[in-house]
């Protein structure tokens, strides 16, 4: 399957940058839609969650990095509020077991047996079991560093007053 120009410039545009304005995003997502290819916009948008930068305010899509952090070229990195955080570790841990059934089932057609629905849901719950435990982990995990990230910085700014 081939993708569309727009599917590749939006993929193009998600690899190279760490920030879409809403503007950009709002643009694609309509041509995607129109061009009846929503799902891309959904996969590909994954990696990013729509925000507000806190030193100059510009809403869009930043991509996620490592736990939570946020990246507004220009304006520097903070951290995602764990809440948030949490919600996509969990979603990230529902598109795993749903990835790891689906090979399973491609696998199985592969080699022309037939693969039964409770072995599907037991793949899933496996899986998404699986990647629960490590969301669990770096959500403790991000907790931490966000709570020191916003104490240094109310710190950064008691001092200079």
């Amino acid at each position: 399957m081939a993708f569309t120009s727009t599917e590749r410039a939006f993929i193009d545009l998600c690899q190279k940058n760490v920030f879409i304005p809403q503007d950009t995003l709002d643009e694609f997502e309509r041509r995607l839609t129109a061009e009846g290819n929503r799902d891309t916009f959904r996969y590909v948008f994954e990696d990013f969650d729509l925000d507000t930068c806190p030193k100059c305010g510009a809403a869009g899509a930043y991509k996620l990095g490592f736990l939570g952090r946020l990246n507004h070229p220009g304006c520097g990195l903070w951290y995602m509020n764990t809440g948030r955080y949490a919600g996509h570790q969990f979603s990230s841990s529902v598109r795993t077991g749903m990835d790891i059934a689906a090979e399973d089932a491609a696998d199985a057609e592969r080699k022309g047996k037939k693969q039964g629905c409770i072995a599907g849901a037991a793949y899933f719950v496996f899986g998404t079991l699986f990647r629960l435990i490590w969301a669990a982990v770096l959500t403790l995990i991000q907790l931490v560093v966000w709570l020191i990230a916003k104490t240094s910085e109310s710190r950064g700014r008691a001092e200079k007053t």
